[in-house]
């Protein structure tokens, strides 16, 4: 259950962003439903330990997919979205509804990006594949676009190797 996934903080903070792949678009539906969850709920949820509420539902999840149908990212291409629960129109409500951050949505990243983001993880050791790394690509994307602010906390989530690493 991805709600597990907000119990973790880094350095006392909660994510203001999350870059995430987006394939199938399971783990990024699931957040999505959490968040909404978590708005809707009388009871805070045991699992949020310290996490508020409204740190939850604050939380901008940006999912991170190929411009193009043949990219090197192969895992997140078209062949592998067969069902999407949430599409734009959804999230554009979540977010007037308040069940998540303004910021939320799918962010297209070029193959150019995708490999300065593998080659930045494979030099420093970190095995993974181009479609893990599309989420770091997100996030050099949103830095070089200024979509984010050097006081925010961002946790890029890398699916080819399950990891999740905090950038800087």
């Amino acid at each position: 259950h991805t709600r597990e996934n907000y119990s973790y903080t880094f350095q006392g903070r909660t994510p203001d962003n999350i870059f995430m792949p987006v394939g199938s678009h399971g783990l990024y539906d699931n957040h999505l439903t959490t968040q909404r969850e978590t708005a809707k709920e009388d009871e805070k949820d045991p699992r949020l330990h310290n996490t508020t509420r409204a740190e939850v539902t604050s939380t901008n999840l940006v999912g991170v997919t190929p411009q193009n149908l043949d990219s090197i990212a192969d895992k997140l291409s078209a062949q592998f979205n067969p069902f999407v629960t949430y599409d734009g129109q959804d999230i554009k409500h979540f977010k007037q509804l308040g069940y998540t951050g303004l910021k939320t949505g799918i962010k297209e990243i070029s193959d150019e990006r995708i490999k300065q983001a593998y080659n930045m993880l494979a030099r420093k050791g970190h095995l993974t594949s181009y479609s893990g790394a599309a989420g770091l690509a997100g996030y050099l994307q949103a830095v070089d676009e200024d979509m984010i602010q050097p006081s925010e906390m961002n946790y890029v989530v890398d699916t080819g190797g399950a990891r999740t690493i905090p950038a800087t």
